[in-house]
């Protein structure tokens, strides 16, 4: 569990992979995957988002992959320039790239991925411009 604080994180996102066989995830954390993993009350700060990359990806400010976590009180501000390349086939999410379910082997269930509470602001004339 990372509990922010109401901290605030200045980072660029960033996700190369060259001939990578299995999906690849970025973000501040690669992945916030099952039960009692959680991510509450953080801003990030977004200035720069490069993917360079011919496989699967799942890109987020806050995590690429949000598997049966918890992701709550979080704030994302992008002001920055994108830059896309290659042929990526995925996903890319202002909190988080793609979320889903985790099976749980021990309870043999499903683990359900929450994401409440959070807000994205866009800059668009930096962003888009």
């Amino acid at each position: 569990m990372y509990l922010g604080g109401d901290h605030t994180v200045n980072h660029r996102v960033r996700l190369h992979d060259s001939a990578a066989q299995y999906s690849v995830y970025g973000g501040l954390f690669a992945s916030v995957r099952g039960e009692g993993a959680a991510v509450k009350d953080l801003t990030v700060n977004v200035s720069f988002i490069t993917i360079a990359s011919n496989s699967g990806c799942s890109c987020g400010a806050i995590a690429g992959e949000l598997a049966g976590g918890t992701i709550s009180g979080c704030t994302v501000n992008y002001y920055g320039n994108a830059n896309i390349s290659g042929t990526p086939n995925g996903n890319l999410g202002g909190v988080v790239g793609a979320a889903y379910p985790d099976w749980n082997a021990e309870t043999r269930s499903f683990v359900t991925a929450e994401l409440s509470g959070c807000s994205v602001t866009l800059d668009e004339a930096s962003l888009l411009g």
